[in-house]
């Protein structure tokens, strides 16, 4: 699910701007790319969480996860929790790895995926 309203600007869009709008949207982007590095600190990537806390039907919920398969048992969780409570659900989404990744590219640690720039350009 990709959204048509963000899109990655190449050089010739932007050597097309005025400075005026270059800097605007420099000013724009800036501030949703701190609002985004800000997020990604909330997510728990490394397993920090899961190797802490322990409750007393973990041996259950491992039947159940095994049975039906993990993510199987996320989602369903996931989509009743929201039908439940819109607000404050909880959300499942990409694997570990892929949000590692992805934190990696919005820190600027790691480049785009080549797939991901030439779709987008």
């Amino acid at each position: 699910m990709s959204n048509p309203d963000i899109k990655i600007l190449t050089e010739e869009k932007l050597s097309k701007l005025s400075n005026k709008k270059l800097i605007a949207l420099c000013l724009e982007q800036n501030k949703k790319l701190n609002a985004l590095i800000d997020a990604t600190e909330t997510i728990d990537c490394d397993g920090d969480r899961a190797k802490g806390i322990s409750d007393g039907f973990d041996p259950q919920m491992v039947q159940l996860c095994e049975h039906f398969g993990y993510g199987a048992v996320m989602d369903a969780a996931a989509r009743m929790w929201f039908l439940k409570d819109p607000i404050g659900s909880f959300t499942v989404g990409p694997c570990a790895a892929i949000m590692r990744h992805a934190m990696a590219v919005v820190r600027g640690e790691a480049e785009l995926p080549e797939r991901i720039l030439r779709n987008n350009t």
